[in-house]
C-alpha cells in the first residue's frame, strides 16, 4: 500500500471512529484500477466502502456531496467525503442490480424501472433553480463541446500510438473528426437540454438494499450532456448481459416511460430519432470518458486508457 493509499484508509478509519470510538475495522482491497481504488471496511456497525479516485475522476467526491444534500433518495448514502483529495466513504447500499436480475428477473425489472425514472427526474430537475451548480464542477460534453474535445484527442498522435493505433487508422483521423462534427451537429439540433449525466449507468452501478431500495453508485464519470446517453447504456447493458432482444416489449415500455418524464416537462420531440442520434455518439462518449485525467496518470495507467480510446475509435469505423 502506497503512502497516499495508507493516508486514505486512515482517514476513513477516523471517520468511522467518530461515531464509535475504538471500533474494530477490517479493511479489504476490493479493486485497484487506473481510475480508482476501492476498499471494503467491515465494522460491528455495518459495512462501508472507501473509494480513492484518480485525477480526472475525482469529481465524484464533490458531486456526491452535492447530490446527497439535494436528492439523497436515489444516491448511495454518503458518510464522509474529502473533496480536495477525491476520497469518498459510503455505507453499503446492498447487492448489485446485475446480480438481483439474474436471481429474480421480474423483481430486477421493477427495480431498474424505479431507479431509471428517478434518475430521469433527477436529470430534468438538475436544471431547476434549487439544483447545485453542476455547471461549475462537471466536464462539458454538450454536442458542441463534444466535437471539439473529440478532435483534440484524435489529433494527439502520440497518445493514439500508445494505444496501438495503426498507420491506416492515423490516416483516417480527419474523416473521423468530420463524421463526428456532423453527428454532433445533428445532436445539437435536438430540442433537448444539457443535463447532469452519470456517464456509466448500468446494472453493476445500481445497488439494491435489503428493503428493496435501488440507489445509484459510482459517479466518477459524471459530466454535462444530453439526457439520453444513460438510457442507451442501460438498454445496451440489459440486452448484452441478459440476452434480451432490443425490441423486447418490456424494454420498449421502459424506454417510453423514460421519454414520458421529459414529455411531461414540455419536450415535444421525436424521442426515437433523438435516441438513435445519441446512440451513434456512444463511441465518441467513450473516447472522452477514457481520456479523462490521462495526462496526469502514470505510464501504465496511461497505456490502459489509451488502448481503450483506440478501441472506441475503431467502433466508429
Amino acid at each position: 500500500m502506497s503512502d497516499a493509499q495508507h493516508d486514505c484508509v486512515m482517514w476513513a478509519a477516523r471517520q468511522l471512529s467518530k461515531a464509535e470510538p475504538d471500533t474494530l475495522i477490517v479493511t479489504t482491497l476490493v479493486k485497484r484500477r487506473a481510475w480508482s481504488t476501492v476498499w471494503k471496511l467491515e465494522t460491528p456497525q455495518g459495512r462501508f466502502y472507501l473509494k480513492k479516485a484518480a485525477p480526472g475522476f475525482d469529481i465524484e467526491a464533490p458531486l456526491l456531496a452535492a447530490l446527497c444534500c439535494w436528492r439523497p433518495a436515489a444516491i448511495v448514502e454518503l458518510l464522509a467525503v474529502d473533496a480536495a483529495r477525491g476520497w469518498v466513504l459510503t455505507r453499503d447500499a446492498g447487492r448489485l442490480l446485475h446480480d438481483v436480475m439474474f436471481d429474480d428477473y421480474v423483481k430486477g425489472q421493477a427495480h431498474l424501472r424505479s431507479i431509471l425514472l428517478a434518475y430521469a427526474a433527477l436529470q430534468a430537475d438538475s436544471r431547476c433553480g434549487d439544483a447545485p451548480s453542476f455547471m461549475d464542477m462537471l466536464e462539458d460534453r454538450s454536442p458542441t463541446a463534444m466535437s471539439r474535445s473529440f478532435a483534440a484527442v484524435v489529433e494527439d498522435e502520440d497518445l493514439l500510438r500508445i494505444g496501438g493505433v495503426t498507420a491506416d487508422e492515423l490516416d483516417r483521423r480527419s474523416r473521423w473528426i468530420r463524421n463526428v462534427e456532423h453527428m454532433c451537429a445533428d445532436a445539437a439540433a435536438l430540442n433537448l437540454p444539457v443535463t447532469l449525466e452519470h456517464g456509466d449507468l448500468h446494472t453493476s452501478n445500481i445497488m439494491v438494499s435489503a428493503d428493496g431500495t435501488p440507489r445509484i453508485a459510482d459517479w466518477g464519470d459524471a459530466c454535462l450532456a444530453l439526457p439520453l446517453h444513460s438510457l442507451v447504456q442501460c438498454l445496451d447493458d440489459i440486452v448484452g448481459r441478459h440476452k434480451i432482444a432490443p425490441d423486447d416489449p418490456w424494454l420498449i415500455l421502459l424506454t417510453e416511460d423514460y421519454f414520458d418524464v421529459w414529455r411531461r416537462r414540455g419536450y415535444d420531440i421525436d424521442f426515437h430519432r433523438a435516441l438513435a442520434i445519441v446512440r451513434a455518439l456512444t463511441p465518441v462518449s467513450g473516447v472522452l470518458q477514457w481520456s479523462r485525467g490521462i495526462d496526469r496518470m502514470d505510464t501504465d495507467a496511461r497505456s490502459i486508457m489509451a488502448g481503450q480510446i483506440v478501441k472506441r475509435l475503431r467502433a466508429l469505423a
